[in-house]
């Protein structure tokens, strides 16, 4: 089982909206854009990297029909 999260789903949700925000600006890689994002909010580029994916996975699942 994995270990609770110590950041509350409202810091996720906003960190992972603030790096596609982010890439929209342009001019700056996925990589780069989750060290700026991790940096502003003190989260690691890794664990932002890993709620992006929970997201995009997410987003792929299509709803009850």
């Amino acid at each position: 089982m994995a270990r609770p999260s110590q950041y509350d789903a409202a810091t996720q949700e906003r960190a992972v909206r603030m790096y596609f925000e982010r890439l929209e600006e342009g001019d700056i890689s996925k990589a780069g854009a989750r060290r700026e994002i991790g940096e502003l909010l003190g989260v690691k580029e890794s664990t932002l990297r890993n709620w992006i994916r929970k997201h995009e996975q997410r987003e792929q699942v299509p709803g009850p029909g």
